[in-house]
């Protein structure tokens, strides 16, 4: 590397740009005075710049809402307060919701420096230079205040103006289009004007490695120069970044590594300099969500390292322009925790004292105070989020109704859990972990968490193979009509897979003989985290009988025999049932690895050869851009992706690429983050296509399966909420209100039905059989119902283990449950709609006290 350095430092400088006399004559920008807020000076000119930089002019116009919220979820976009000269509409039609479309944000006096080919050769679109305005003006102001960060760039305290090493926060913007509308391109000419003004120094963290391909294109495409961009990993933690200008890119995983007291974070801070006034993009900023420590169901929830770097870097560098780039900025207002330069807490602002003071008060607001603040920050110019038009784009679920040999093995596998759960109880007795009372509440606590984690994670993969014969079908149809097939999953198997290969010699890798069906994880579970270790009784200092793990003279965990045959009992049992493989090996074996394009993060995979011969493939580094490509060039028609593949990459219908055909996208498996399936399904919808995708969210008749697409539905409406100020556009027109089964109705809902079965009025279930089926206790030790029963989502997740048979006669009752209280609800005229119902909400409670007063 210090011979590379070397050689570079022997090469001829960059010419110098002179900038012309007509642009350095040019006027400074007017900022705004908003109350609150400190402005600062536009820099003065500086030398080494292109002579063809021009200063960006446009029109600003009045604009007032002709209308109020339409029954529509979408309006056709084009920027409100602004019209450029010469600038071009974006090249495919954008929208906006209909709640932030009803709200104008300020004026703008800012005006960026570009190189005039920015807009003769319309490298940046209509809306796309309104972004650069509006982050320009932004950033042209302070957070209200002055603070004094730590050594540690952890703890900000607010300080008097006198104070010493006091500082002001520079604000930052946010920017939440949707996928597909541009975002890189964006983010590059936020930093292209900063560039043109002397600012020559960047950092751009984004979410994986191979997304610098993407800023390189992005930059290079407004004119830039590939060398311009820096990547850290290139660079040996701890040594100086040998670089004077540039644009430093890194993962956020690179951002929080650290070794033998060296950090990237310190790397970073020092290159850029205390006094950095260039542009950090956090592109993916939903990566830095959880920087906040949170209650959980087990105790506190520590805060993601991700997330306190970020916050980390924004303190250290109080003057840097920050931007947050993201589709799905947050899933829940708790994620917003990163984003302390929107100046939404502690600055004055707005009226919550802290940042915990912010998530509270929201949350206990619910969705409504979640769309507001979403429409207060367009408001106030610190938010733009507009979307690809969903024009064109078609919905058609693949609804799966499973065989009546699919619904036996259901069945079995259903049973077969049950025991589990019986053997389960016995061996927490058995190792003095419970018996007449709970003597180890942590190890009963944790034996029950695995073994419920597990069962909901193989009656997903299990639903899932289930899926994969029909859908087989549907695919072999959609080639046969000239689609092209996009499938997005989650689950690749790949820790069970390396697991399996560790215990297989590698001289059998050629002709191999492996059980990869979900059944494995409930395997892996009875052999790892099945209790068997014997605890002994004792009393501790208050007289409580407590139990701890015994240990022999060696220091190994004593084990329990009663217990040790109750497992191997289970797995003789699962070891009878029949196997059903996983989705992603189905479809590579019945298709081929030459049709079909993997981008996922295996680094092997099982693939079989036409005589049914299973073998082991590897796979490199670069394969995934490589599958990428031959999907895009046609040589591949089929693309399977992971979360691996659901972020920066383009599957779509590229007017510049030879695959043109029709998109057809089917959501194999939702998963359980919202956030990564909105934006695996941005993966096939994206400007510059020659057609729209249709989506197909694939389901089945299985009641439970429900419990995985209401934890979906009830993140997008928080989604929705929080990044684009109305509710029921985060689902892209995949799932609707119906589908969130976690709502306050349900709550009521099920008290209802809990109700009903302990008094004996729900005659097809028992209460003895219920409790028994589920392992839900509605009984208290008095003899009474329960005051703290079981929470929907526990409901939902033993649900979704029972026969199918029950699992329809128990989830017949509570959705008309349900429905009964939501038709009561309507009829009392306190149905919660979204935002239209701000208005009424306000003036007919004047007596609750308002989260906070909306600045719209």
């Amino acid at each position: 590397m210090p011979e590379l350095l070397a050689l570079i430092e022997q090469l001829p400088k960059r010419s110098l740009w002179e900038r012309s006399e007509k642009v350095k004559a040019a006027a400074k920008a007017i900022v705004v005075q908003l109350p609150k807020r400190i402005t600062v000076a536009q820099p003065e000119t500086v030398s080494f710049l292109p002579d063809n930089v021009v200063v960006l002019e446009y029109e600003v116009i009045e604009w007032t809402a002709s209308e109020g919220l339409k029954d529509t979820l979408y309006e056709t976009y084009r920027p409100q307060r602004i019209r450029i000269k010469d600038a071009l509409p974006h090249p495919s039609l954008l929208c906006e919701s209909a709640a932030l479309a009803l709200v104008s944000p300020p004026a703008p006096t800012y005006k960026p420096h570009f190189p005039s080919n920015i807009i003769t050769q319309a490298l940046l679109s209509e809306a796309q230079l309104e972004s650069v305005i509006y982050a320009g003006q932004t950033h042209s102001e302070f957070l209200s205040g002055f603070y004094i960060v730590d050594d540690s760039w952890d703890n900000v305290t607010v300080a008097a103006t006198s104070s010493e090493n006091a500082v002001k926060f520079r604000r930052g913007w946010f920017l939440g289009d949707g996928t597909g509308a541009g975002k890189g391109r964006q983010c590059a000419g936020i930093i292209l004007d900063n560039w043109c003004q002397g600012r020559q120094k960047a950092i751009w963290v984004s979410k994986s490695s191979a997304l610098i391909e993407d800023a390189r294109r992005d930059w290079c495409a407004l004119g830039g120069d590939a060398k311009d961009i820096i990547d850290l990993s290139n660079i040996k933690l701890g040594d100086p970044i040998p670089f004077t200008q540039g644009i430093l890119f890194c993962t956020y995983s690179t951002l929080r590594s650290q070794k033998n007291g060296k950090s990237r974070l310190k790397q970073i801070v020092e290159w850029a300099g205390i006094g950095f006034e260039g542009a950090i993009a956090f592109d993916e900023c939903h990566s830095m969500g959880n920087a906040m420590a949170q209650e959980g169901k087990l105790g506190m929830v520590a805060a993601s390292q991700q997330g306190i770097v970020g916050l980390r870097l924004q303190n250290a560098l109080p003057q840097a322009r920050v931007i947050y780039v993201s589709a799905t900025g947050a899933t829940k207002v708790s994620n917003l925790s990163y984003a302390n330069r929107l100046g939404l807490w502690q600055t004055g602002d707005f009226p919550f004292t802290s940042r915990e003071d912010f998530v509270e008060s929201i949350e206990g607001g619910g969705i409504a105070a979640m769309e507001v603040v979403a429409r207060d920050l367009k408001a106030l110019g610190l938010y733009l989020a507009r979307s690809l038009s969903f024009e064109g784009v078609e919905y058609q679920t693949l609804e799966i109704e499973l065989t009546p040999t699919q619904e036996r093995s259901y069945n079995s596998y259903s049973d077969a859990f049950g025991v589990i759960h019986n053997n389960l109880e016995k061996a927490l007795e058995a190792c003095n972990i419970t018996g007449a009372k709970t003597y180890n509440r942590a190890a009963k606590m944790s034996a029950k968490s695995q073994f419920e984690s597990h069962k909901q994670r193989f009656f997903n993969h299990l639903l899932t193979g289930m899926k994969c014969p029909t859908l087989i079908k549907a695919i072999e149809q959609d080639l046969a009509q000239g689609l092209a097939i996009v499938i997005q999953i989650v689950s690749t198997n790949e820790e069970l897979l390396k697991r399996r290969l560790d215990e297989v010699p590698a001289s059998e890798w050629k002709d191999l003989n492996l059980d990869l069906t979900p059944r494995e994880y409930v395997m892996d579970y009875l052999m790892s985290a099945f209790p068997v270790h014997l605890h002994s009784i004792h009393s501790g200092v208050d007289g409580e009988e407590r139990s701890e793990p015994v240990f022999d003279a060696d220091g190994s965990p004593v084990i329990s025999q009663e217990a040790v045959a109750l497992r191997d009992a289970l797995v003789d049992k699962l070891a009878c049932l029949d196997p059903i493989p996983g989705a992603l090996e189905q479809l590579l074996w019945h298709f081929g690895n030459k049709q079909i394009a993997e981008v996922t993060g295996r680094s092997k995979r099982v693939l079989k050869d036409e005589s049914g011969r299973l073998f082991v493939d590897s796979r490199g580094s670069g394969a995934n851009i490589a599958e990428t490509a031959a999907f895009m060039q046609g040589d591949k028609q089929i693309l399977i992706f992971s979360d691996v593949g659901g972020t920066g990459r383009s599957y779509h219908a590229d007017l510049n690429a030879a695959n043109r055909r029709r998109r057809s996208h089917y959501l194999l498996e939702a998963g359980w983050r919202a956030d990564n399936a909105i934006q695996g399904l941005g993966r096939s919808h994206r400007t510059n296509q020659a057609s729209a995708p249709i989506f197909r969210p694939v389901t089945t008749n299985v009641i439970g399966e429900r419990r995985f697409i209401s934890t979906i539905a009830r993140r997008l409406d928080s989604l929705g909420a929080l990044t684009r100020g109305q509710r029921q556009t985060g689902g892209n027109g995949i799932f609707e209100a119906k589908d969130n089964l976690e709502s306050n109705y349900a709550e009521h809902a099920l008290y209802e039905l809990f109700r009903q079965i302990y008094q004996g009025r729900f005659y097809e279930v028992p209460l003895g059989k219920f409790e028994q089926m589920t392992g839900l206790c509605l009984t208290s030790h008095e003899g009474g119902m329960k005051i703290d029963l079981p929470p929907l989502r526990q409901f939902l997740n033993r649900l979704l283990a029972l026969r199918i048979d029950m699992q329809n006669t128990i989830f017949e009752r509570f959705e008309l449950l349900l429905s009964q209280q939501i038709e009561a609800a309507i009829a009392a005229g306190v149905y919660e709609m979204g935002v239209e119902l701000y208005q009424e909400c306000y003036s007919s409670a004047p007596k609750k006290k308002p989260v906070y007063q909306s600045r719209i």
